[in-house]
């Protein structure tokens, strides 16, 4: 019974931090409620996780936490193109302030075609354990970097304005459930790395929001 809660709540809660931020994003008309570049991480990582189940059936949980993530990062990418004048969004590309530009159909195209080629890949060469075991180790190295776009994006405004600190807060309580969950759960060592990875890029978003506080 106590594993079964836990799966439930492993499945549902990491995307479900993000809902208040929605709402958040909505009620106050603020496309800055978390990085377009965070989000746009988070959904290439899910969709590489879910290609990594079907060459190695690990617990069906984390699964279903890939497929609701890949969901409300959809919705959360797709509003903040509307909130946007223009339709865009831009996201962090590691040099100084520089951004990229990128308009909300153009985005979609971009993700719907990366999606399709890399499945085609996929049916290729899961057949094959080294490609399986490199897959895996790219989703969760992708998601392991998932808050550095909103590091950049805090940088680059000096401010961390708009990012509440519930959703921070949740990202450093839900990376150490996660660890210690895949820790008990005899979860394949990527899931398990990933985890101490984003707890130490969760530290620095914490640092920033003490740094840039009234910023």
């Amino acid at each position: 019974m106590l594993a079964d809660v836990g799966g439930i709540v492993m499945s549902v809660l990491p995307s479900a931090v993000y809902v208040p931020t929605y709402i958040d994003m909505l009620r106050k008309r603020d496309p800055h409620g978390v990085s377009p570049g965070v989000s746009l991480l988070l959904l290439v990582s899910s969709i590489h996780r879910i290609q990594f189940w079907f060459g190695k059936r690990f617990t069906p949980v984390l699964l279903w936490q890939a497929v609701l993530m890949a969901t409300i990062q959809l919705l959360l990418l797709r509003l903040s193109c509307i909130m946007r004048k223009g339709g865009y969004v831009d996201i962090p590309n590691g040099r100084g302030s520089q951004t990229l530009r990128v308009g909300g159909a153009s985005l979609a195209k971009l993700i719907g075609g990366y999606a399709a080629l890399s499945s085609l890949l996929c049916a290729l060469l899961l057949p094959f354990p080294w490609f399986v075991e490199a897959l895996g180790g790219l989703s969760v190295a992708l998601e392991a970097c998932m808050a550095l776009p909103q590091v950049l994006d805090n940088h680059r405004r000096r401010s961390t304005e708009g990012l509440s600190p519930i959703l921070v807060a949740s990202w450093v309580g839900g990376d150490l459930f996660k660890g210690l969950f895949f820790l008990w759960d005899g979860s394949p060592v990527q899931f398990a790395l990933c985890a101490a990875a984003q707890l130490a890029v969760d530290a620095v978003v914490v640092s920033q929001m003490l740094a840039y506080r009234g910023g």
